[in-house]
């Protein structure tokens, strides 16, 4: 045999032997089940934390399910969802937005949107109104606008409010890409054949570490032509359900100072709203002449009392849409599907933690009667049916420490029921 042939056939030999070591690895990882998968989280962010969030091929990522902190939903969002069919009662809102929908550094009762349906519930006493707060920490309004196409749409909302462009389309840099070059990649390694091989997997896995070590340029997640792009598109699928209104951001002054390129979003929003007649409250001009309490948390979260004066904003502006909803909402009578008569025992003294409570009427073990319970403006997690006319929950922690009468609400298929009696929370004197 001449060396060249020689050559050839140490050639072959070496490429089969690399060939049979992949599947041998291959084979492997499958027979040991070993799931390394391409994670592209490069993004400069801390919100991204694997202790409350999991990766999601289109939104990047999303929250983990079964999570007690902040009561993961069947939506992977924060607090109650509804489920199935929208019902004849029901004003159904989308909360759409980042940090400042999901809530961050506030209980889930202070949220804008929770807020927002207790303020609406007074309104519409025979309606159900129900909010889903549909934003997680560090979402952009690419995310935003993939997350409600799929996830939001579906549910059909009567309402959306869309709070975009506080901070992470601006501010937080992805690692040498937008957010759409992000997914464009994301939706090529999804296409690829290749893509089931799990040694594939591990060498982009690999790959996409030592990348993450690169030092890019500061750029922004959502380039403002790409950001109002996505607030277009939000409006256009919000009014595909119902309507539409919004919230522009605020940004503390020494927040302003240092990252004042927050103004160019904050003009670009109000560009679209106006040019596409969405009404809309600028938080900056609600928190202008506010004074005390303090409107904000920290450098850009509003405070509970600043989520407040938006909401008294935002009711205003539903209300004066006057969209052929709402008012069928507002002729409803009252439904005597469901019925309460009584709680007991209705005085508890203050602090009496894990104090069990039990709500009498009828109609409770009818199917889908009602779903949720609020005392005063705290909502209960859980609670058990006992019968047609008993229904037993532990009074919520921060209500037993807090004196005074808190009202009971049953929220129905039929709408909203108020308890005759509100339970008293009363301080013994020592």
């Amino acid at each position: 045999m001449t060396e060249k042939p020689k050559r050839r056939s140490r050639k072959l030999a070496t490429l089969a032997s690399i060939s049979l070591g992949l599947v041998v690895v291959e084979i492997g990882m499958r027979v040991f089940d070993i799931p390394p998968e391409y994670s592209g989280l490069a993004f400069e962010c801390e919100s991204f934390d694997s202790e409350y969030a999991v990766k999601d091929a289109d939104i990047f990522w999303k929250l983990k399910p079964g999570l007690k902190e902040f009561y993961t939903n069947d939506l992977f969002l924060r607090g109650w969802a509804p489920r199935g069919e929208r019902g004849d009662r029901d004003l159904r809102i989308a909360c759409v937005g980042d940090s400042m929908t999901f809530g961050f550094g506030v209980e889930y009762e202070e949220t804008y949107g929770m807020q927002l349906e207790i303020a609406l519930r007074r309104r519409l006493p025979h309606a159900r109104v129900e909010s889903v707060l549909a934003g997680l920490p560090a979402y952009t309004t690419h995310q935003n606008r993939v997350h409600f196409r799929r996830d939001i749409m579906p549910l059909r909302p009567d309402l959306t409010v869309l709070w975009c462009g506080a901070w992470n389309d601006y501010y937080f840099a992805a690692e040498g890409k937008h957010d759409s070059d992000f997914a464009a990649d994301v939706e090529k390694m999804r296409s690829s054949a290749l893509r089931s091989l799990r040694i594939v997997r591990l060498i982009r896995e690999a790959a996409s570490r030592l990348e993450s070590d690169t030092e890019y340029p500061p750029m922004h997640r959502v380039p403002v032509a790409e950001f109002k792009a996505n607030i277009h598109a939000l409006i256009d699928m919000a009014r595909e359900c119902g309507e539409v209104v919004a919230v522009v951001p605020a940004i503390p002054v020494d927040t302003q100072k240092r990252w004042p390129f927050g103004e160019t979003y904050r003009k670009a929003a109000i560009e679209v709203y106006e040019q596409r007649e969405v009404s809309f409250v600028d938080a900056a001009v609600v928190f202008a002449d506010a004074g005390e309490p303090p409107v904000f948390l920290d450098f850009i979260h509003p405070s509970p009392h600043g989520y407040l004066l938006i909401v008294r904003e935002l009711v205003r502006r539903i209300f004066d849409l006057d969209p052929p909803r709402l008012r069928e909402l507002q002729s409803l009578r009252a439904d005597p599907g469901v019925q309460c008569t009584g709680v007991r025992p209705a005085r508890i003294e203050a602090g009496d933690r894990g104090q069990k409570v039990v709500i009498e009427g009828a109609g409770f073990a009818r199917p889908h009667s009602f779903d949720r319970i609020w005392v005063g403006d705290r909502w209960v997690r859980t609670f058990e049916i006992l019968g047609d006319n008993e229904v037993s929950f532990t009074l919520p922690k921060d209500i037993a420490k807090r004196t005074g009468s808190h009202p009971v609400v049953l929220v129905t298929d039929r709408g909203s029921i108020l308890c005759p009696e509100s339970i008293e929370i009363f301080e013994v004197a020592r």
